[in-house]
């Protein structure tokens, strides 16, 4: 794997109450930092999966089971089809390989990470479309392309919630089709074919049907948009009474279309009490003014001392980068 040497740049700064005095370790992909300081919480997130697929080949089918991602592993990749999701070197974020799918071949054409029952969950990944393709159902019965789907087991119809694409590359939605809160929320994604764009999303479920605690934020950013939180949405009852997730889906569903080859990478899963909580490195001082971002995986954490693994995304060798950690709370240095 490529070690790509970054420099780390430490701005101090105190923000409701968080502090952040110190970076060490080694700066290079996939090297263990340790970052020092005050205020990051008693606990960190549970990882359930992160993936850059380097680990893959070319042209293979995306594997599963045990040692199938960097981080974790991945329960599920469709066989339907002759190769509908495999490892590509078409169009990468990082390294020389991404997860790239065929939706000519089926609407199945998605990977899944199933973890314990929770009601917390945060997703973050690089999306692609290259220029020219069709979006899931573009051209044909319309465009529906559930580009992340949470769910209960396998059920499309069970405390389930999906960022969707509909009609446009700029009308996606959050909804569910077992969503007690209705219409769905328009999310501005600002996609454009042939440009990557990551998203960042954080489900905070209610838990019982009469009360509204639930929370949906999201973020996104691409070469034309610094970060932004385009959703901020709390106080909804976005679950049934009872209600678990313990599933999500990338590239979950999309209509069968032909020209059409959505690429993934670099995929972070973290799940139940603390999803929220996580180390991202970014190309600016300020977190909303950043156009470029990669996330770690924390390995252990407490209030004073964070250690994680460094994957360093499609920043370059001898790049200047800047270390952020958000807390359980949302806070940020």
């Amino acid at each position: 794997m490529l070690k790509l040497l970054l420099f780390l740049v430490l701005i101090p700064s105190v923000v409701l109450g968080q502090s952040v005095t110190g970076v060490s370790g080694t700066i290079s992909n996939s090297g263990e930092i340790t970052i020092t300081g005050s205020g990051f919480g008693a606990n960190g997130p549970s990882v359930d999966v992160f993936d850059d697929f380097e680990l893959g080949t070319n042209g293979n089918a995306i594997a599963t089971g045990q040692g199938s991602a960097q981080h974790g592993q991945w329960d599920y990749a469709s066989d339907i089809g002759t190769d509908p999701v495999t490892y590509s070197n078409l169009y990468t974020v990082s390294g020389d390989l991404g997860f790239m799918a065929d939706q000519s071949q089926h609407w199945n054409c998605d990977i899944r990470a199933n973890f314990d029952d929770v009601t917390e969950v945060f997703v973050s990944w690089w999306l692609y479309l290259p220029a020219g393709d069709n979006y899931p159902g573009e051209g044909g019965t319309g465009i529906n392309w559930k580009q992340t789907w949470v769910m209960n087991g396998t059920s499309t119809t069970l405390n389930d919630t999906y960022l969707a694409m509909l009609t446009s590359e700029d009308n996606w939605v959050v909804n569910g089709n077992d969503y007690p809160d209705s219409p769905a929320r328009t999310v501005h994604l600002e996609m454009t074919k042939g440009r990557w764009i990551r998203a960042s999303l954080w489900y905070n479920a209610s838990t019982t049907a009469s009360s509204e605690d639930g929370s949906l934020h999201f973020w996104r950013l691409n070469e034309d948009n610094a970060m932004a939180q385009v959703t901020n949405i709390n106080d909804e009852n976005n679950m049934e009474t009872g209600g678990v997730w313990n599933s999500v889906g990338v590239n979950r569903y999309g209509r069968t279309t032909s020209n059409c080859f959505p690429v993934v990478d670099d995929i972070y899963i973290a799940v139940g009490d603390n999803a929220r909580a996580r180390v991202e490195v970014g190309d600016n001082s300020s977190y909303t003014g950043c156009n470029n971002m990669s996330i770690c995986v924390p390995t252990s954490w407490s209030d004073t001392s964070i250690s994680a693994d460094l994957y360093a995304g499609s920043f370059e060798a001898g790049d200047q980068a800047y270390v952020f950690v958000t807390d359980a709370d949302g806070s940020r240095n």
